[in-house]
């Protein structure tokens, strides 16, 4: 997080840095498609050598053409789709199981898997009652959020992780994402009131449990 004040510029970093370290800011969302990207940075005369960008850009013409093919087919998909037909439900992980194939040779910067579309399937496979499944595509999805810079949607997609531990009753695992989610929340937003903000009845649910977010 960083805003600027006159001639300095204050950053909030999440993790320690020390002394002479790089800091990096991004220009644009890393969501955002290569093309796009790239497009925005000519236009402001420079060339964007990120490790995101840099593996987009030796990416082949190929695996660019069959990623863009599965995400069109991806989002012809709707929440009623997954709700009401399972077989949908079962060919939109085969899609998802496709990009992650091709993003195998680094998995936490495959940014496709923060799209919107991504995300109503792991809604509606907590909501089928699939929370296996929906656990293991969100801890992907989160993996990329905080490698990319995009804290907030990974801190949103934490939430949803630990409900789907509470649950499949996993206290271990429950407790240890919450921890993560307190340390994410004090570093993004300087406050633990950000976790009730955004889902508080996760927090009398957890409550219920004997679990206490604020202790």
């Amino acid at each position: 997080m960083w805003i600027v004040y006159e001639n300095y510029m204050v950053m909030r970093t999440t993790k320690p840095v020390k002394e002479r370290d790089e800091l990096l800011v991004n220009y644009v969302n890393s969501t955002q498609d290569f093309e796009e990207r790239v497009e925005f940075f000519e236009s402001h005369e420079f060339e964007c050598a990120c490790t995101l960008c840099t593996l987009e850009h030796e990416e082949s013409t190929t695996s660019r053409n069959l990623r863009t093919k599965t995400m069109q087919e991806l989002q012809l998909f709707s929440d009623h789709d997954y709700l009401t037909y399972p077989a949908k439900v079962k060919k939109a992980l085969k899609l998802v199981k496709t990009l992650q194939g091709l993003g195998k040779s680094d998995p936490a910067y495959n940014v496709c898997l923060l799209h919107k579309s991504i995300r109503i399937l792991t809604v509606c496979l907590y909501e089928n009652g699939n929370y296996g499944k929906c656990a293991d595509l969100l801890e992907k999805c989160i993996s990329v959020a905080e490698t990319v810079g995009e804290g907030v949607p990974g801190f949103t997609l934490r939430i949803n992780l630990i409900r789907c531990w509470m649950e499949m009753k996993n206290i271990l695992e429950l407790k240890k994402q919450l921890d993560i989610l307190k340390k994410h929340a004090l570093c993004w937003f300087g406050s633990l009131d950000a976790i009730s903000i955004l889902d508080e009845d996760m927090v009398v649910d957890l409550e219920e449990l004997g679990i206490k977010v604020f202790d």
